[in-house]
C-alpha cells in the first residue's frame, strides 16, 4: 500500500480539489490591479506592498489546508504507515532520489536495489523475498533487517 501524501509533505495536489482556492487566491491578489485598470487612475495608487500581504496571506491559508489533509490523512492510518509517513517528510529523506549515480562514491542503485528501496520508503512488499527467513521465522521486513541469521544481514 502506497503512502499518497499532501502538499505539505511534499506531495502533488489534485487540481480538482485546489481549483477554487487557487481560482479564489487569484481574485483577491489582482483585486487592486482591477480596480485601477476599472478606475483608470496611475499605477501609483496599486500598492506593490498589498498585492504581497493578500499573495502571503493566502500562502498561509493554503498551508494551512495542506495541514489539515495532512492531519485528517493521519488519523486514518496504522501505525506503520504513519511511521513511514514521517521519515519521508524528513529534511534530506528524498536526496538519494536526485543523487547523481557516480559510480566512484559507490552512488549506483542497481533495479533491484531501486525498486527494494522505494518499496521500503513506502511501506510495500518487497519482491522476491523468501517467505521464511534462514533462522526458521517468518520473514517480512522488519524481521529481514534485524535477524542477525537471516540472508541480510550486512
Amino acid at each position: 500500500k502506497a503512502v499518497v501524501s499532501t502538499q505539505s509533505t511534499g506531495g502533488i495536489p489534485m487540481p480538482n480539489k485546489e481549483n477554487k482556492f487557487e481560482y479564489e487566491a487569484s481574485r483577491q491578489v489582482t483585486n487592486s490591479l482591477k480596480e485601477v485598470i476599472i478606475s483608470q487612475k496611475i499605477m501609483e495608487t496599486c500598492s506593490k506592498k498589498v498585492i504581497e500581504n493578500v499573495k502571503k496571506h493566502m500562502k498561509m491559508l493554503k498551508g494551512n489546508r495542506s495541514k489539515i489533509a495532512y492531519y485528517q490523512l493521519l488519523g486514518k492510518l496504522d501505525v506503520s504507515t504513519k511511521r513511514v509517513l514521517e521519515m519521508a517528510k524528513e529534511k534530506g529523506a528524498s536526496s538519494w532520489l536526485t543523487t547523481l549515480p557516480l559510480d566512484w562514491l559507490g552512488y549506483i542503485l542497481n533495479r533491484q536495489e531501486f525498486r527494494d528501496s522505494i518499496a521500503l520508503r513506502y511501506n510495500c512488499k518487497i519482491k522476491d523475498i523468501p517467505a521464511y527467513c534462514g533462522c526458521g521465522e517468518e520473514n517480512d521486513i522488519d524481521h529481514s533487517l534485524s535477524c542477525k541469521k537471516g540472508e541480510f544481514v550486512i
